[in-house]
């Protein structure tokens, strides 16, 4: 196993945080370009290409203990669960701006646990679900400013629906 210092992990995280929060952009332009499914198919096959044989020389006694109905389940697991928020992301983001795009991607975990309360009646201790509730939407406030939540209009709708269920 590679050996990081703390600063490459700080490295590492302050990239990912950039290809996140570029990734409204960037899905924003392409999808002016090219249909959402294109460009879901491309992006999932490039990666696919990327992070399978690293997978399969990394993993090789693991990857091949599993069954085939388990890789198949894994196959439809990916397919719904990444590829499909891949596409609705993209169709979303043809509707809508990024800065929305950005804000209900922000709220997703007050939402995640505003509808396991609803449905699955699973509880947080109250004083931590209102402290995170007030966390979660002071810190979008704070990135994407008030200007973005002032903006939402009607026309803009259909794609933030689409997002919320990515």
């Amino acid at each position: 196993m590679m050996k990081f210092t703390t600063l490459k992990y700080y490295i590492l995280l302050i990239l990912a945080m950039i290809f996140w929060g570029g990734s409204w952009v960037s899905a924003q332009v392409v999808v002016s370009v090219a249909p959402p499914f294109t460009v879901g198919f491309f992006r999932f096959l490039t990666a696919s290409l990327i992070l399978l044989p690293l997978l399969l020389a990394s993993q090789r006694k693991s990857v091949r203990s599993y069954s085939r109905r388990d890789l198949a389940l894994f196959f439809v697991l990916g397919l719904i669960g990444v590829f499909g928020y891949g596409i609705l992301f993209l169709i979303g983001m043809q509707f809508t701006t990024a800065a929305q795009g950005s804000i209900i991607a922000g709220i997703n975990p007050v939402t995640v646990s505003l509808l396991a309360f609803l449905i699955l009646q699973e509880r947080l201790a109250p004083k931590w679900r209102y402290i995170g509730f007030l966390f979660s939407f002071l810190g979008i406030v704070f990135v994407v400013g008030i200007q973005a939540f002032m903006d939402f209009q009607l026309e803009y709708l259909i794609g933030n629906l689409i997002l919320i269920c990515a």
